[in-house]
């Protein structure tokens, strides 16, 4: 009898070490894995000719929050030096400040209520940046609106790429009151149901 429960403690035991060691090991490759996906989405955060756009909605108020590399809306992603250049910048930001963007159901009646770019690149007190390779700029826009009536906010449209002439898709993260879903803009598809 004491032959057997040392048997069986032994077993016991070895099972127990087995399943921490298997427990170990597929944490350890859990983390391997979300490194490598984390430094894949490192080198691809700055993709000439793609963006990304969250997008939520809450009552009734919209949220998105759009970032892109400069250089899908002008021809540099340095400050802006030369007149040429300046001009190119200042017209950028005067046609997309006075625009929508994205567009939601008339039905839904949904106004702007606020809108912000930001780069630090087109700013005025911007310090020139080294014309390489390896420099890169971005451009974040913000915005958000509010919607008389949220139930009636069944699509998303883009006018996005009349002024960036270089983007060829955006990537969409959307939560709703009917969930999260994602999707992606192209110059092909410019309108997704949220």
């Amino acid at each position: 009898m004491h032959l057997s429960r040392a048997l069986i403690l032994v077993t016991t035991t070895r099972i127990s070490l087995i399943c921490r060691t298997v427990s170990v090991c597929m944490l350890l490759l859990c983390l391997c894995v979300l490194q490598t996906d984390t430094q894949a989405m490192e080198h691809t955060a700055h993709t000439h000719g793609a963006a990304h756009l969250n997008l939520a909605i809450e009552d009734n108020q919209i949220t998105l929050e759009l970032s892109s590399p400069l250089a899908n809306f002008l021809s540099f992603e340095h400050r802006a030096v030369s007149d040429e250049q300046k001009k190119e910048a200042h017209d950028l930001l005067l046609r997309i400040e006075n625009t929508e963007l994205f567009q939601f159901p008339d039905a839904a009646e949904c106004h702007r209520e606020t809108f912000d770019v930001a780069t630090d690149v087109l700013s005025p007190s911007a310090s020139p940046l080294k014309n390489t390779s390896s420099e890169h700029s971005d451009i974040t826009i913000r915005e958000t609106l509010s919607c008389a009536h949220p139930e009636k906010l069944w699509h998303c449209r883009t006018s996005l790429f009349q002024y960036a002439k270089h983007l060829k898709n955006v990537h969409v993260q959307m939560v709703t009151p009917r969930g999260q879903h994602s999707g992606t803009f192209t110059t092909d598809v410019v309108t997704l149901s949220s």
